[in-house]
């Protein structure tokens, strides 16, 4: 991790934040425009909300803030849509967590995350979609507590070495069963979208990465336009200009940096054409990877700000110790600034 290079971002953050605080306090005794610089109590950079404005992306000296309205302003008093001014927290949710740690999921705390990912439902060998790590029970559970929390739950398919699977479900033979089986559990279980973790092998079947993600989006919309399709990768595994052709059929392409800072991985996508707005940075929790202070969240936040990123996604919940995890203020503190922008 480039550590010290991220250290030197968070100073310069930390005095675009003091220069935006005072020139607030100058306008609030003005005019009657009130800026909130204050809504985040630790002083963490974290607080800000971002702008994701394709056509009129901030460089990291124009960081969004909020009122107290709720309403969002860059550092220019410019408004920003609502859309696009939400950082998203999405929680990943394994099936084998919901059943056997358990964290049934009327216990998750919601207040953390803007969307939930279900963890998984796998290709078979024979071109289907199986259950993987989740049974229709677990799946109508997740789903019910996510909807009457206000909180998305996208259904996850794929994972960690179904590559040939992938290759299978995904040729012309069988790619139109494979989709229709997807949405079939989209619309059995009321999944607010598909989330598709295809990681092994890409590289010599690109074509039908490309296929399945456009041929599925369009199965989606003929359900509801508003249901998510997300993308998740690496870029040593899903070449980013490969990703770069999918822009307009997905919502977010979610880098999996559990290893590292994962802001190489960032460039590598924005330089293919991946807009930063459509960005979703990796967090990992699990014992091993690489986030396991306040610090870390901290670091990987701070370029999410750098970059004018979507948000971040957590690898994975069933690892956070407790509601009152450290390690979870830094995220609490962007969500509760934002949470209400989400859309």
């Amino acid at each position: 991790m480039r550590v010290d290079r991220i250290n030197k971002g968070m100073n310069k953050l930390f005095t675009v934040f003091l220069f935006i605080f005072m020139a607030g306090v100058f306008l609030s005794a003005c005019s009657d425009t009130t800026l909130n610089q204050d809504s985040n109590p630790t002083g963490q950079d974290s607080g800000a909300a971002l702008s994701q404005d394709n056509d009129n992306t901030m460089n990291q000296d124009n960081v969004t803030s909020l009122s107290q309205d709720g309403s969002a302003q860059n550092s220019g008093g410019e408004m920003l849509s609502a859309k696009n001014s939400c950082v998203w927290s999405i929680g990943s949710y394994p099936g084998w967590v919901q059943e056997y740690q358990p964290l049934p999921p009327d216990e998750i705390d919601y207040s953390l995350w803007t969307h939930i990912l279900h963890f998984a439902m796998y290709p078979t060998s024979d071109g289907r979609l199986g259950n993987g790590e989740i049974f229709d029970a677990g799946a109508d559970a997740a789903v019910a507590a996510g909807h009457a929390a206000g909180v998305p739950v996208v259904l996850v398919v794929g994972g960690e070495d179904y590559g040939n699977e992938f290759v299978i479900a995904t040729d012309d033979a069988h790619r139109s069963q494979f989709i229709t089986d997807i949405v079939d559990r989209v619309k059995r279980h009321g999944y607010d979208g598909i989330s598709v973790d295809w990681e092994e092998r890409v590289p010599g079947h690109e074509d039908q990465l490309i296929a399945l993600v456009r041929e599925l989006r369009t199965a989606l919309d003929k359900i509801n336009s508003d249901l998510l399709l997300l993308i998740d990768v690496v870029s040593g595994l899903v070449p980013p200009p490969v990703v770069a052709q999918l822009v307009d059929d997905v919502d977010t392409i979610n880098i999996m940096s559990y290893w590292d800072d994962g802001e190489d991985q960032v460039e590598d996508y924005i330089a293919a054409g991946v807009p930063a707005s459509k960005i979703v940075l990796g967090v990992g929790l699990s014992p091993g990877l690489v986030d396991q202070t306040p610090e870390d969240i901290e670091n990987k936040i701070a370029i999410v700000i750098k970059h004018d990123l979507r948000g971040l996604e957590i690898w994975t919940m069933g690892n956070i110790i407790g509601p009152d995890d450290p390690r979870m203020q830094p995220l609490r503190d962007v969500v509760a600034n934002t949470a209400q922008l989400c859309s």
